[in-house]
């Protein structure tokens, strides 16, 4: 294996959240699937689960996963849904969430900072 490509780097990623978030047994349910991208959900519990949104966009191309209700994104008191990968909070508009590229998002539930 190749260590400097990102497609290992992605799957590094995935299995440190594994560890981290205790999901090494735990069930993936998929949630969509299309020609161009799949979500998928890690952990039974939804409060305490990661979300997974995969696409074969290339480059810096806007993302807008409209397929998948965000209302199924579990609404925490006192949570965010951040991205694991790269710190970001979620962008949810219309429904939907937005990407500003399109690399891999992987949303966990985020306690949220205190001012």
């Amino acid at each position: 294996f190749k260590a400097s490509t990102e497609m290992y780097k992605l799957l590094a990623d995935l299995n440190s959240i594994r560890k981290e978030f205790d999901l090494r047994l735990s069930v993936m349910s998929v949630l969509h699937v299309d020609d161009s991208s799949i979500i998928f959900r890690r952990g039974e519990n939804p409060r305490r689960s990661v979300w997974v949104f995969v696409n074969n966009d290339v480059g810096n191309t806007t993302r807008v996963y409209c397929a998948l209700n965000v209302s199924l994104l579990p609404d925490t008191p006192g949570y965010y849904w951040k991205d694991y990968l790269t710190g970001r909070t979620a962008n949810f508009k219309h429904g939907c969430v937005v990407s500003s590229d399109a690399w891999p998002m992987v949303f966990f539930p985020s306690p949220a900072q205190m001012p």
